[in-house]
């Protein structure tokens, strides 16, 4: 299962649900999608001091990809893995 988590909405704010939505639409996902507020999961992953950070976990927990943007074709490839 792929699952994204945003943080902050183009305000700084902590994300809505029609953000959360909006972010998935523009990634081409539509599958679960979480809000982190106060960074809490994502600073956990995060390498390069920047925001927006992009982690795409896969099977088994296994970061796949972390500090780049996550495009569509990526998750796809993690799930068909």
């Amino acid at each position: 299962m792929v699952i994204l988590v945003e943080s902050q909405n183009a305000a700084q704010q902590s994300p809505s649900e029609a953000d959360l939505m909006s972010y998935a639409n523009g990634k081409g996902f539509h599958g679960p999608v979480l809000a982190d507020p106060g960074y809490a999961f994502g600073q956990l992953l995060e390498q390069d001091g920047y925001i927006p950070t992009d982690v795409l976990i896969g099977k088994g927990l296994r970061v796949i990809k972390t500090d780049s943007w996550v495009m569509p074709g990526d998750i796809d490839q993690a799930l068909n893995e």
